[in-house]
């Protein structure tokens, strides 16, 4: 059985993240505890990475994007980092379903420029990210990230 990516609201917090008419910057999804390859969307908000970090369960395994502005004197340029979240008490079986539905997910948030993997808060950092995006540009760089 495939992965259930159907919840509409997932869809719409996608659509918010990027709109630039939105104040969202952050979407967290989860498995429903009723149906093993459903998922659901566990939070959304404008508080950015920070916020998100706040929703991070060590018992469960959550995927998440939040958009991130690169600022130089005369440019805001998006960026998007996608996040898989392995809670670090988490049973072996359910650590390895991760590997079979992170690329869905990585499909279905197309366009994202950095890949996290993340076991608790501490692994995402704003140096580690900002470090990543920059690797990740070409000769131009922002003078500095919004987070």
């Amino acid at each position: 059985m495939g992965l259930n990516l159907n919840d509409s609201a997932i869809a719409q917090a996608w659509a918010d993240i990027r709109s630039d008419d939105s104040a969202t910057n952050w979407l967290l999804v989860g498995y429903d505890e009723n149906q093993k390859d459903t998922l659901k969307l566990v939070g959304s908000g404008s508080g950015g990475m920070n916020e998100l970090k706040t929703q991070l369960d060590s018992n469960q395994v959550l995927y998440g994007i939040f958009r991130v502005i690169g600022v130089d004197q005369d440019s805001r340029r998006t960026k998007y980092v996608f996040v898989t979240f392995i809670g670090s008490g988490l049973s072996p079986l359910k650590r390895a379903r991760t590997s079979t539905h992170k690329s869905a997910l990585a499909q279905y948030f197309n366009g994202f420029h950095v890949e996290i993997y993340a076991a608790a808060e501490d692994d995402l950092s704003e140096d580690d990210i900002v470090k990543r995006l920059n690797s990740s540009t070409g000769a131009h760089k922002p003078k500095h990230y919004e987070f």
